[in-house]
């Protein structure tokens, strides 16, 4: 069968509908169907997780669906636990993560043993959390595309069977990306060597392909929330903060009066942080007109909390100050720009930035919504500072 008639069969008219390598030798357009109809977290999970275990082990084929079970389980952990995303409310992933046991981790979420530390904790408690229940089905049903005229009439319950034998017996002539053997005694899947080349050669594009799946089935399931496609995976690194604590730092020099809006207390002689106000793993940005000082206590405090709504005037009301200084500090294309996110982001044009009224609403048009919204996403208010 040639590719285009191949891609027609399965649902797939426009050969450029997705960004994978096509090549005669592989089913490449079953691939591209895997995602075509889901319904839960599952295969774009279990997908990612087998990228990973082929990107961290160059040598290896086998891997055991305990094993991508647990690399499920990390990877669900991230925007479910930090950023707070819902996975759809007929998931079941989120349950399996609620029974893990983890305590304080020793380690910030950024920190490159954090997520050693996290699989320790989920394979430890394996049997506790029901892990299994990841990998009841998925494994299987993420080759139906692959054996689509053959699954014709064959009825839910027989399903997995048939695929396991269909993809064993198409081994040797590359149908599958998979078949299912045993390992140590466990259930695994060993890679089709034509598919573990095609998998390395293409990795970069195929991986990227499949966050872009994984992040299209949470943004339906998340219309609302900002920068989805930043809350997909472990986040590695934060982007410093020092251009911005060098604003406040010039503003203190240029003798701007400067205070904690939660506690009230001075901060022109005293060691200072930048807050954000809305909780980077909401927002995700370090923009200036998200970020206020405060004592390194009450920054260490507050943490990934939200701010009482009160403090949205507090806020406005300081920054508005310091938009005033600067913009008298600062050369006029420097203030322009270090003044771009708030234009942008608040909506408001040059002239508007130097009017209280107008910052002052812009801030409650903004922030109020956002502070619902990451209410509704499960993001705890914080408690009593001072």
């Amino acid at each position: 069968m040639k590719v285009a008639e191949q891609a027609a069969s399965y649902g797939i008219e426009d050969l450029s509908s997705h960004p994978l390598p096509l090549t005669e030798s592989l089913n490449v357009n079953a691939l591209a169907a895997v995602f075509r109809h889901t319904t839960n977290s599952y295969k774009p999970l279990f997908f990612l997780a087998l990228l990973n275990k082929l990107n961290t082990h160059s040598d290896k084929t086998i891997f055991t669906l305990d094993a991508l079970a647990i690399e499920m389980t990390v990877l669900a952990w991230y925007p479910l636990n930090y950023f707070h995303l819902s996975f759809g409310k007929q998931d079941q992933v989120g349950n399996i993560i609620a029974r893990l046991n983890a305590p304080m981790m020793k380690y910030s979420i950024t920190h490159p043993s954090f997520q050693q530390e996290l699989n320790r904790f989920i394979q430890q408690q394996q049997e506790a959390i029901r892990l299994t229940d990841l990998v009841k089905y998925v494994p299987y049903r993420f080759l139906s595309p692959f054996f689509h005229h053959a699954l014709k009439g064959i009825s839910d319950s027989k399903k997995n069977k048939t695929i396991i034998h269909l993809a064993n017996q198409g081994f040797d002539n590359h149908i599958a990306p998979y078949r299912f053997i045993e390992h140590d005694k466990k259930q695994a899947i060993q890679i089709t060597p034509s598919w573990e080349n095609y998998l390395r050669t293409n990795f970069k594009i195929i991986y990227s392909w499949a966050l872009w799946e994984w992040s299209r089935y949470l943004q339906k399931r998340n219309p609302n929330a900002p920068a989805i496609l930043n809350k997909i995976t472990p986040p590695t690194t934060r982007q410093s903060l020092t251009p911005q604590t060098t604003l406040w730092k010039d503003a203190i020099k240029a003798g701007m009066p400067i205070h904690c809006i939660y506690t009230g207390e001075s901060l022109a002689t005293k060691p200072f942080a930048l807050d954000h106000f809305l909780p980077w793993s909401f927002v995700c940005h370090n923009q200036s007109w998200n970020l206020t000082p405060v004592t390194t206590r009450v920054n260490s405090k507050k943490s990934n909390d939200l701010p009482p709504k009160e403090s949205i005037g507090l806020l406005a009301e300081q920054q508005h100050a310091l938009i005033l200084l600067t913009s008298n500090l600062y050369p006029a294309t420097k203030w322009q720009r270090l003044m771009a996110s708030h234009m942008n982001d608040l909506h408001l044009d040059e002239r508007d930035l130097l009017s209280k009224t107008k910052v002052h609403q812009a801030y409650q048009d903004t922030l109020k919504p956002l502070l619902a919204l990451a209410r509704q996403a499960g993001f705890e208010a914080m408690t009593e500072i001072i």
